[in-house]
């Protein structure tokens, strides 16, 4: 009996690794905006010793400079959407945003975060449209974005 089951433990590398195969087959990637995001202090102890806390709005969205249906949010990494709070443990924080499609004749895109909590939402106007639709946005006090890029 001990004999058998070690034989079949051998093969679990394997069929572990063709579920995994499997598994990132199976997620549709295709139409969908991601943004990989990197938010910096308003100063140099934010996040340190002060707790600072970004907020979000779940009304962000993607619009498309030439007009047309909007980006809405579908999942977010590493951050939180209201009600829960995020706080800054470092001065850059990192995080992920993934929208839905865009209309495929969108060339440029604004992201727009309307009516933030407590204030002015982030924007950051006529994002060129890449082949990927992966982009990397930097939060600061001087906004930015840089287009598409390699893994």
């Amino acid at each position: 009996m001990i004999i058998n089951s070690l034989s079949n433990i051998e093969a679990l590398p394997e069929i572990i690794q063709e579920n995994k195969t499997i598994a990132l087959e199976q997620v549709d990637t295709t139409g969908q905006v991601i943004l990989h995001c990197r938010h910096y202090g308003c100063n140099a102890e934010c996040g340190k010793s002060i707790r600072c806390e970004i907020k979000l709005n779940p009304g962000i969205a993607l619009v498309p400079v030439e007009g047309g249906n909007h980006s809405t949010i579908l999942h977010t990494y590493k951050i939180n959407l209201p009600p829960k709070k995020n706080y800054k443990i470092n001065y850059c924080t990192e995080f992920t945003l993934v929208f839905s499609a865009l209309p495929k004749d969108c060339s440029a895109f604004h992201f727009i975060e309307t009516d933030a909590p407590g204030g002015e939402g982030w924007v950051i106007r006529n994002i060129k449209r890449s082949a990927t639709d992966v982009y990397r946005l930097t939060f600061s006090n001087q906004l930015s974005y840089e287009g598409e890029f390699d893994f």
